[in-house]
């Protein structure tokens, strides 16, 4: 089984990641992230040293960067995490959150449905 995690450097996906990796041994877990300012690395430093982990910088709005993920990983599962989640931030840089969090998600969307179900109408 392998299993894409994004948002894997934040609070909660780091602590969920390291209970997954020992949980479920036999599984790899793709780690997407972008690393902003909501990433802590301090929180996912001792992650290399796992066989079941890799880590792959990229951003959710570059939908064929997401997708080529999909596709060098044969994803089958996602747990999607990433998110801009700083309410003050959203103030200052309301599209940056737009992006992130609707767009994101949308493209992630996209890509589980090209990569499982073939389709042939591919905007990557």
């Amino acid at each position: 089984m392998i299993i894409l995690i994004t948002g894997f450097a934040g609070f909660i996906g780091s602590n969920l990641i390291h209970s997954l990796l020992i949980k479920y041994p036999n599984y790899l877990f793709v780690g997407l992230d972008s690393l902003t300012y909501s990433s802590n690395l301090n929180l996912i430093s001792d992650l290399e040293g796992h066989d079941n982990f890799i880590f792959r910088r990229v951003n959710l709005n570059k939908s064929r960067a997401v997708f080529e993920v999909f596709e060098e990983f044969d994803v089958h599962r996602v747990i999607h995490l990433a998110a801009e989640s700083h309410v003050d931030n959203s103030i200052i840089d309301p599209l940056l959150f737009a992006r992130t969090n609707v767009i994101g998600t949308l493209n992630l969307l996209e890509c589980c449905r090209c990569h499982w179900e073939g389709c042939s109408d591919r905007l990557f």
